[in-house]
């Protein structure tokens, strides 16, 4: 699915900050999950008049280990040119000799995202002639950014005393033709596409991220849900001695799995409750999480991870923990 923003973002950054909220370009597959689940428990019986299976059922399926479908995390698009996490490992052939990577190094160490033609060289080690990290840093064959932060400041009113306390938070705004996009695996055996594009036309309404309710994270037209590029589909069956890159957060249905992590990164996932159902507002527990880009030399599908508070009795609180990979271990349909 592809998606335009109609104004801000504000997706809050993994790394925390004092008197500082931060934003960040990459949305998350939990916090898509949390979405998706949010919105069908809304319209629920909307779905099941279509012989779509209830929200129950499918939450269960996930719980079970047999998701009806799953997801990437949101990566960003400029006109057809789709970008993936740069991988946690470099190629042996990025660079030339010492001058080049004196040249380069800094460039290719910033960025975040490689367009899916560079990802596919850096997975499968291929050299170009000119080399691979000239073409990194060049701005007009890999974007380094797609957007403008705002740091903006806040000024909250304690309403027992009437102090203030200034902090600052940011808005990161799409430039045109840019946006985010996410690589769906469908299972229609279990939900069909028509059901699930009635699902995504409410989602489009929900919108993502923070800050909603001052407009931020609205989506701007309709989700887009078509046939992945063949740029894209193709990246699932190659051969790299990298072994597998996560496109998803990622927490092992096997703890043994972990001693398989080559080059990983953690990130920390916590929050507050976002449940309509339920009219409290609770921190939920934390977790740590594999990110985006970390490397495994072999994997599994991963799990949902149980994140509901001690003393939140409403409902379950799940957070989204399956693995989505470049190359797949099994060959896969995306829509």
């Amino acid at each position: 699915m592809k998606f335009r923003f109609h104004n801000s973002l504000h997706l809050g950054s993994d790394m925390p900050g004092v008197g500082e909220e931060a934003s960040k370009t990459i949305l998350h597959s939990d916090t898509i999950f949390s979405s998706i689940c949010n919105v069908w428990a809304q319209i629920d019986r909307y779905l099941q008049k279509q012989n779509c299976i209830s929200f129950q059922e499918m939450l269960q399926l996930f719980v079970n280990g047999v998701p009806p479908f799953k997801f990437s995390s949101g990566f960003p698009f400029f006109n057809n040119d789709y970008y993936l996490p740069k991988p946690m490992r470099d190629p042996s052939m990025l660079y030339d000799d010492y001058i080049t990577k004196s040249i380069y190094g800094k460039k290719v160490k910033r960025l975040q995202f490689l367009k899916a033609q560079y990802f596919r060289e850096w997975m499968t080690e291929n050299k170009q002639e000119s080399g691979m990290a000239h073409d990194l840093s060049d701005e007009n064959k890999n974007r380094p950014s797609f957007g403008i932060e705002l740091l903006l400041p806040k000024t909250p009113v304690n309403r027992l005393n009437n102090e203030s306390n200034i902090y600052h938070t940011s808005q990161f705004y799409f430039y045109d033709y840019c946006g985010l996009y996410v690589i769906v695996e469908l299972n229609e055996n279990i939900i069909s596409k028509s059901q699930f594009c009635t699902l995504l036309d409410h989602l489009g309404k929900y919108g993502f991220g923070g800050n909603r309710s001052t407009g931020q994270g609205s989506i701007q037209g309709d989700i887009i849900f078509e046939k992945a590029p063949k740029e894209i589909t193709q990246l699932f069956t190659m051969k790299s001695e990298m072994g597998y890159c996560l496109l998803s957060l990622y927490y092992p249905f096997n703890n043994s799995i972990v001693r398989n992590a080559t080059e990983y990164s953690l990130t920390l996932r916590k929050g507050w409750i976002g449940s309509y159902s339920a009219n409290k507002s609770l921190k939920k527990k934390t977790a740590y999480m594999f990110s985006e880009g970390s490397l495994f030399s072999d994997i599994d599908k991963g799990r949902l991870v149980d994140t509901k508070p001690d003393k939140f009795t409403e409902h379950d609180i799940w957070q989204y923990g399956y693995a989505m990979t470049m190359p797949s271990k099994k060959e896969i349909e995306i829509v």
